[in-house]
């Protein structure tokens, strides 16, 4: 079981080729587990808008929320890595689409918005070619990126 969320779970994702499970809330958290353990890792977010959907690709998760902010996180680091403010309110599940380097997010009005991540995607992936995978946080690798 598990059990830490203090609201209904509305989301939970396996992250693949891991023992990781990824859980939202409408409580505004989203917590790591050890899905084989049941161990609780960490929580990711505890923010005050509910969480609806999580989105898990190429290790981002992107977590729409209540609040109309789309939250982009590495999930190997397990930190934020970017934030978007959404004008019109976010209905359903955000994508991203690594090939085109957008994020993709459907509103109640029936328009999809798009929004640029290559910058920051890019600067991260050129690092982590670079220096492999060290167990360096997001603001390290660009910290590192912006020092070269």
């Amino acid at each position: 079981t598990f059990d830490k969320h203090y609201s209904y779970v509305s989301d939970a994702i396996l992250v693949p080729n891991s023992p990781f499970l990824i859980t939202s809330s409408n409580d505004g958290q989203i917590l790591k587990w050890n899905y084989k353990t049941g161990e609780f890792i960490c929580t990711i977010i505890d923010n005050t808008a509910g969480i609806y959907c999580i989105s898990l690709d190429d290790g981002y998760l992107l977590a729409p929320s209540d609040n109309n902010h789309i939250y982009v996180f590495d999930i190997e680091n397990n930190a934020q890595i970017a934030e978007y403010h959404v004008e019109d309110d976010i209905d359903g599940e955000a994508i991203f689409s690594k090939y085109n380097d957008v994020i993709l997010v459907p509103t109640t009005d029936g328009k999809i918005l798009q929004y640029d991540f290559s910058p920051l995607y890019k600067v991260i992936q050129s690092i982590k070619n670079i220096m492999g995978d060290y167990e360096l946080s997001s603001e390290e690798l660009i910290m590192h990126h912006l020092n070269n």
